[in-house]
Parts: C-alpha cells; sequence; structure tokens
C-alpha cells in the first residue's frame, strides 16, 4: 500500500511535534480522569448522607409553633402521608460561657425521643441523666468553637431565668449541619413521610 505524499507529511509533522502531542494527551486524560472522580465523589457524598439521614431518622418537614398543646402532634399524625410526627420544646438562650467576654446566643432544645426523628450521635461524653435539669449536651462544632468539654460548666438565661448547667457530652445532630445564629423561640414540630 502506497500512502498519498499528504499523509506522508502529516506522519512527519506528528513525529515532530512528538512531545507537544503526548502533552496534549496526557491533559486530556488527566481532565478526563478528574471528571470521572468527581462525579464519583458526588455520588459517594449524596449516597453517605442519605444514608446518614435515614439512620438518624431525619425529619422531611418542620413546622415551628408557639405554645401549641402536645394533642395537635396527634392531629398532624392524622395528615394524608405522615408517618410519624413529634414535638419538641425549643428556645432561645444567652449563655455565659467562663473564658468567652461577651454573651454566647444559643438555641436550645429538648432532647428528642430515642425512637422519633433527628436523633443525636454522641461523639463525646454521654447523653444527660433522664429527670436531670442541669446536664445538657451541646452540637460538637459549638462546643469547640466555645472551648467547652464535658464536665464544663456554665449559665443560661432561657425565659428570663437563669439556670446554672453542666455539659456531660457533645453530639450531631442530622438537623444541624452546620450552625446559625438562633431565632425566635418556639415549639417544633417535626414529621417524616
Amino acid at each position: 500500500m502506497r500512502l498519498s505524499p499528504l499523509t506522508i507529511k502529516l506522519l512527519r509533522d506528528v513525529w515532530r511535534l512528538r512531545a507537544q502531542a503526548v502533552a496534549i494527551a496526557l491533559v486530556i486524560a488527566a481532565g478526563v480522569g478528574m471528571v470521572i472522580m468527581s462525579f464519583g465523589m458526588i455520588r459517594s457524598l449524596e449516597a453517605t448522607r442519605a444514608s446518614y439521614y435515614d439512620i438518624y431518622r431525619f425529619a422531611d418537614v418542620f413546622a415551628p409553633i408557639r405554645r401549641a398543646p402536645l394533642s395537635a402532634i396527634a392531629t398532624v399524625r392524622q395528615i394524608p402521608g405522615v408517618a410519624y410526627a413529634e414535638g419538641r420544646v425549643s428556645a432561645g438562650a444567652i449563655l455565659d460561657v467562663p473564658g468567652i467576654a461577651e454573651p454566647v446566643s444559643a438555641r436550645v432544645h429538648s432532647l428528642p425521643d430515642p425512637k422519633g426523628l433527628n436523633l443525636l450521635v454522641l461523639r463525646e461524653g454521654r447523653l444527660p441523666n433522664p429527670g436531670a435539669t442541669d446536664e445538657v449536651v451541646a452540637n460538637e462544632a459549638f462546643a469547640k468553637a466555645a472551648r467547652l468539654s464535658p464536665g464544663d460548666r456554665f449559665s443560661a438565661l432561657i425565659y428570663g431565668k437563669r439556670i446554672d448547667l453542666r455539659l456531660t457530652g457533645t453530639v450531631l445532630s442530622p438537623e444541624y449541619v452546620y450552625a446559625v445564629a438562633p431565632g425566635r423561640s418556639s415549639r417544633t414540630t417535626a414529621a417524616t413521610a
């Protein structure tokens, strides 16, 4: 088989520019590899998030309300499509943390039902004893930022009443992936479909 003069010229030019051609091919291969790796990582992170939310029963809907009776939760459970609903008391608080000059704004919640929604992941220490009124757990990121560890004591101003508290542990919660400034006090109803 006889090669045409243009084909011979093309092969000569490619041979002369072989280093650049190899470099271009390697850059394209690296780009394709990065795209494949990125899509794989995104799928892995999405699967991990979905699994975390499923295991710790992250609620699908939150409805903050003020001064609702506990019987309202039974009414919410009767809504078609609601698999489970529970209520928790939530309030704003001002914390007086030793070592921090400024008062710290916080959001406090009653502990979730152990078989309910938004379960806690204990990272350090222990959960408060049932019936203990002075024991609390804190979000792990908050505790680190405030330089608090289990056993530390601090006071909180909740509904105008000063309460002395002892930190028993640090936790993670699916409803607080990152901390934001607290809002108004309310009772929160969480539901899952």
